[in-house]
């Protein structure tokens, strides 16, 4: 039985997973998308750890040369953040 506070989920995790408009990057791709994590990517930073703003193709969603492509936003966690 449901809790009547819980939010219904549209989809299982399997499902989202699963779904052809989704794709995992490697920590490879990520570093290429983000110019290997440089100071000049950086957005932010937080308890968790630093986002930098790096670049996918709309069409194959792999990384990009920045300035081409879609902006994205990639959160590099710290080894040791323990916040939360």
């Amino acid at each position: 039985m449901r809790d009547r506070n819980e939010l219904p989920t549209p989809w299982t995790e399997g499902e989202i997973l699963s779904s052809s408009n989704l794709k995992a990057l490697t920590f490879n791709d990520l570093k290429n998308a983000t110019k290997n994590f440089r100071p000049d990517s950086l957005l932010g930073e937080g308890g968790f750890g630093h986002v930098y703003k790096g670049w996918i193709d709309e069409h194959t969603l792999a990384p990009s040369r920045p300035g081409s492509g879609m902006v994205v936003a990639v959160k590099k966690l710290k080894p040791k953040g323990f916040q939360g």
